[in-house]
């Protein structure tokens, strides 16, 4: 009789050890595949946590070291998914345009003689963070963007309606240059172009104009730079640029873009790491704010890690325990094996026969555990996130996954039925027999 029909009739035979295999394999095979899925959902939700989240790279210049142009050419970097750069600047009121202030200021006339609108130059006012959270919202017309007119401003709807103004009107601003610049305050025209609504109440008490939150206006950074008492075609300095990067590691290419640019940053200088030694930002250094992307992917990492070791454990103990059952299933077959290797049955072929017999219940309990593993790693994978309030693993069974399994399923099979094999085989069937009687 060959060893197929041997096994075959072994396992049919004696059907309690092999459920019990089965068993044991179906156990293994699950936990193990579990881990899989769970590590193979891990990394699919930190590529998506990457793609969502991103992380965001600062850059504060020093004074003058980053120029508009130089900026723009930065958010066409690859490595910037979203980009904006501001040109602050203050403009003060003048006899067709007064400021929003609830509670006058102290000093009478010569107090309200210093009061000033804040106005910031951004590329893009949806990357405002009153904007991107939800405190303020563009109610009429455009908000500013990369194609917006140089003349553009977006105001508040209180400071509209204190001055009658709408969407398309003209608004008379007055300059304020910076010292030094030998420029003389100039009545200046815009348009208005949107008017958006802040959400924060008028204070009660008094607060400078210029910290009013209808009192911010928001123009194109050429229209701040000229408020600043730049020339209309001139490349005004920005004060800061933030990038939004598709993956934290993409800082190094944008890093490379920067001085491909021309813009000199801290890394050039070997400040490392975006601090200086006190541990203070680094001028002119790109500072990295990934906090988002770490609170997202911190429980996934630590969840793909538990079930990494959790693989490794179960494949171990499943082994020994594996080893332990088929030395003791060995022991009980002394006599069979005795008698076959007096009949002249090879070893190899009676250790071959073994490994189909534990192989098919291997087999039995892989497919077994392709079946439920899929629930088993979801309800796992919701236990271990349970703390994190925003990551869910979305599992599902792939074929390298169902691959990996069957890998380490008939790995187990063949060192589980090896090496309890070579130590019983070692003797001759004299000493089985005589061991027997």
């Amino acid at each position: 009789m060959n060893l197929w029909k041997r096994a075959w009739w072994r396992l049919t035979a004696h059907p309690g050890r092999t459920a019990t295999t089965t068993g044991l394999f179906l156990v293994i095979c699950a936990l193990v595949l579990s881990g899989l899925l769970i590590r193979s959902a891990a990394a699919r939700a930190g590529d998506q946590a990457k793609q969502s989240v991103g992380a965001v790279a600062t850059l504060r210049p020093t004074a003058g070291g980053l120029l508009v142009g130089q900026a723009e050419e930065l958010c066409r970097s690859t490595a910037a998914e979203e980009c904006d750069y501001t040109v602050e600047a203050q403009a003060s009121p003048t006899a067709t345009t007064a400021l929003h202030q609830p509670v006058p200021p102290p000093g009478g006339p010569q107090g309200r003689a210093a009061e000033v609108f804040a106005a910031h130059g951004v590329r893009d006012l949806g990357l405002q963070s009153a904007f991107r959270n939800g405190d303020a919202r563009l109610v009429s017309g455009k908000g500013i963007g990369p194609d917006s007119p140089k003349d553009a401003v977006v105001i508040e709807r209180r400071l509209a309606e204190q001055n009658h103004l709408k969407v398309g009107d003209r608004v008379h601003l007055a300059s304020r240059p910076a010292q030094g610049t030998g420029s003389r305050p100039q009545d200046l025209v815009f348009t208005v172009g949107g008017i958006y609504a802040d959400d924060t109440p008028d204070s009660r008490t008094y607060q400078p104009a210029v910290m009013e939150p209808a009192d911010q206006l928001y123009l194109t950074p050429s229209g701040a730079a000229r408020l600043l008492g730049a020339a209309a075609d001139a490349d005004p300095a920005a004060q800061s640029a933030t990038f939004r990067l598709r993956d934290p590691a993409d800082l190094a290419r944008l890093e490379h873009d920067a001085q491909a640019a021309g813009v000199r940053t801290g890394a050039e200088a070997g400040t490392g790491a975006g601090q200086t030694g006190t541990g203070q930002p680094a001028a002119g250094q790109f500072i990295l704010n990934d906090k988002a992307y770490q609170e997202l992917v911190g429980p996934i990492d630590r969840t793909a890690g538990t079930a990494v070791l959790t693989v490794w454990l179960v494949a171990l103990a499943g082994t020994a325990i594996l080893a332990l059952t088929t030395a003791s299933a060995l022991r009980e077959r002394r006599g069979e094996l005795g008698v076959l290797l007096s009949l002249g049955e090879g070893k190899p072929r009676l250790l071959g026969q073994q490994l189909v017999e534990t192989g098919a219940c291997a087999l039995l309990g892989i497919a077994l555990a392709a079946l439920c593993s899929p629930l088993l790693a979801q309800a796992a994978s919701r236990q271990l996130l349970s703390g994190a309030a925003a990551p869910r693993l979305r599992v599902h069974l792939a074929a390298a996954d169902l691959a990996q399994v069957g890998a380490v399923g008939l790995g187990i099979a063949a060192l589980a039925t090896v090496l309890p094999g070579l130590a019983a085989l070692r003797l001759t069937p004299r000493d089985i027999l005589a061991h027997d009687e």
